[in-house]
Formats: structure tokens, sequence, C-alpha cells
């Protein structure tokens, strides 16, 4: 090969790019697992980000803090299901945001103990739904823009419905109050009219008062 020649394959199982001190500052290479990744590295040699082929055949971007904890993680798993997420200091996962199997978006933050305490999403009706979440894991308030109004509601340790707020285009604001085994008993109303009114139901769902 002369020297105007361009040699066209290179195979090797590890480069790496140095400075001019020659410190390697990235290296593309084969890891343990047998999948290939870029490393790009600081001055002091730290690892600060990589990119790569995860064990289960998705693609992920890592971003490190100068202590070498993970802190972002873009990843795509093997249902091709995009992830972000961002980690604190010590390691624990704090907020992600994702799509899900049927393409609906997912934001969610956790607590120190790497409990899910709020999720937002958009279903695939279009509706968006916020909830919180309490340290148990239960739904415990939720907001949602349904189609005929927007509602919020309250809920129990058990994540059964107490309260229920909602202002329907049709019906008017109505505020609804359920007994522990999620039955309505009593609504706060105004009618179409905008007339107030004051219902009570029994353990039945029916009507024993009205006014």
């Amino acid at each position: 090969m002369n020297a105007n020649e361009t040699q066209k394959v290179v195979t090797a199982e590890q480069f790496r790019l140095v400075d001019s001190e020659g410190h390697v500052r990235a290296q593309l290479s084969v890891n343990e697992d047998g999948q290939p990744q870029l490393v790009f590295v600081n001055a002091e040699g730290q690892v600060r980000a990589a990119v790569g082929i995860t064990p289960n055949d998705g693609g992920g971007l890592i971003l490190h803090d100068v202590n070498g904890q993970d802190r972002a993680q873009l990843l795509l798993t093997e249902d091709g299901q995009p992830i972000l997420g961002l980690i604190d200091a010590k390691g624990r996962h704090r907020a992600g945001l994702m799509l899900n199997e049927n393409g609906e978006p997912w934001l969610v933050l956790r607590d120190a103990e790497g409990h899910i305490r709020v999720a937002l999403s958009v279903n695939e009706n279009g509706q968006p739904i916020l909830g919180l979440i309490d340290a148990k894991g239960q739904p415990r308030t939720s907001l949602t823009a349904k189609e005929d109004g927007p509602m919020i509601l309250l809920q129990g340790p058990t994540g059964k419905a107490c309260v229920r707020l909602s202002a329907r285009d049709l019906e008017g604001p109505t505020l609804a109050l359920y007994d522990s085994s999620g039955k309505v008993r009593g609504a706060l109303f105004l009618d179409s009219e905008a007339t107030p009114g004051l219902r009570l139901y029994d353990d039945t769902g029916g009507c024993i008062f009205s006014a």
C-alpha cells in the first residue's frame, strides 16, 4: 500500500484517544458483558460519560459526577421504550420520564426511599392525569381533565375515594362525599341553571334527602 492509499478497515479490541500529555480522554472498547461502549474521561482520569449497548440489547447514555456516581441516564429498552432517569448524589433514582408500551408519556418523582410520590401522564384518550401517592404506595389525590370537565379526587389510606370535586360542562360543579365502602353519601352541587342543591343518600344509593 503506497502513501496515497487509504486503509478502509482498522481492527482492534480497544481504541484510545489521548491528549497532548498522553492522558486517555476517550476509549472505545468491548466491556466485560461483551457489549461495545464509548467512555469519555476528564483531565483527572474520571469517567464522566459513557455510551453503549446494555446487557438486554438496549441502548444507553450515562452521565457521571466527579465521584463516579451515575447522575443521569438515557436508555432505550429492548422493547424500544425510551427512559430518562435522574439520580441523586447517593445513587437514588429521584425522577424519571418515559413512554410506556402504549406510547403514553409518564413523569414520575420519587422520595429518598425510592417510592413514587408523584405521577403525571397523558392516557390513550388524551386526558392528562396527575396523581399524588403516599409513602405506602397508595394513591391519595388525583387531578384529571376529562372530556366533560376537570375532576379532583381525594382518596383514603386504602386508596378508596373520599371526596370528589368536579366541574362537568353540562351539570355544573359538584362536591361528592363517599363512605368507607366507596359509595356516594352526599352531594353539594349547582345544576345547569346555577341553582344550588344538596342530596343525601343511603348505603344502597337511594336519595333520602334533597334540597
